[in-house]
């Protein structure tokens, strides 16, 4: 409807009410926001730091700098190579800029990681999670931080669709198309999903089976699945609060470890 008076809007929220169309929305409790507050931040901080690489890449990409055989140009190797390359003065005024710049962001990042870690240390939810390969310390506190209340969610799929991990459907008559996934809510929990979906295969078998069948037609498609799959052991490892079946101990342990450390610093 294009007539948005006042009493016309009242009858449709009336009656959404009345039959139960009306969406609800999940109220996080105050430590879930505070965390919430504390991890996203710590994201753009990440993204930050990728975008000073990207123009540091770029400003020797200008000067035409051959660049040492190393894996990370941000390294130790890497990082003496770029503190004394020889350029222009003006690039090289920018390049120590952008150095100092990434610089700052680490530290803050840092100290990002401490606070997080601080305020999950104890935290049970977050110990179980750390069973699952594929989740660090922070990523495990990043799930805590979006999940807030896991029993919010009815059933794994419920969960699924609130991260848009599932795929878009359109209907039409009795026709049904499946595209790609919605994308829906948080995208700071499904880069976490992705970059985990290959560790998590690894020590699942029946995961694994899953992700080499589908990575013979779509290896994209096959890394979504498992970020699927991962989440919804996460999700049931903290509904039915038990440890994963899967979980290597050892591993565990040193991700509790780092946790300890971490807070620590804090």
């Amino acid at each position: 409807s294009k007539k948005k008076t006042d009493r016309r809007d009242s009858e449709i929220l009336v009656d959404l009410l009345r039959t139960g169309f009306l969406p609800t929305a999940h109220v996080p409790s105050k430590e879930g926001r505070e965390l919430r507050e504390l991890t996203r931040l710590r994201d753009d901080l990440v993204k930050q730091g990728v975008q000073c690489k990207n123009r540091i890449h770029r400003l020797l990409e200008r000067t035409w700098t051959q660049l040492p055989s190393v894996t990370d140009l941000f390294g130790k190797t890497g990082r003496a190579f770029l503190n004394k390359v020889n350029v222009e003065p003006t690039h090289r005024f920018a390049l120590d800029v952008l150095l100092q710049q990434l610089d700052a962001i680490k530290g803050l990042q840092a100290r990002l990681d401490a606070k997080i870690a601080g305020r999950v240390k104890d935290n049970p939810e977050v110990d179980l999670l750390l069973g699952i390969d594929g989740l660090s310390v922070i990523g495990a506190a990043t799930l805590h931080a979006e999940f807030d209340n896991v029993s919010r969610f009815p059933n794994r799929g419920a969960i699924r669709s609130n991260f848009g991990i599932v795929p878009s459907v359109r209907d039409s008559a009795d026709t049904q198309r499946r595209g790609h996934i919605t994308k829906q809510g948080s995208g700071q929990v499904r880069k976490i999903l992705v970059q985990g979906s290959l560790h998590f295969v690894h020590g699942n078998p029946k995961a694994g089976r899953k992700h080499a069948k589908i990575s013979k037609r779509n290896k994209g498609v096959a890394k979504v699945a498992a970020a699927a799959d991962l989440l919804n052991v996460a999700y049931q490892v903290l509904k039915t609060r038990t440890p994963y079946r899967y979980a290597d101990a050892r591993r565990q342990e040193r991700k509790r470890t780092e946790l300890r450390l971490l807070a620590a610093q804090g």
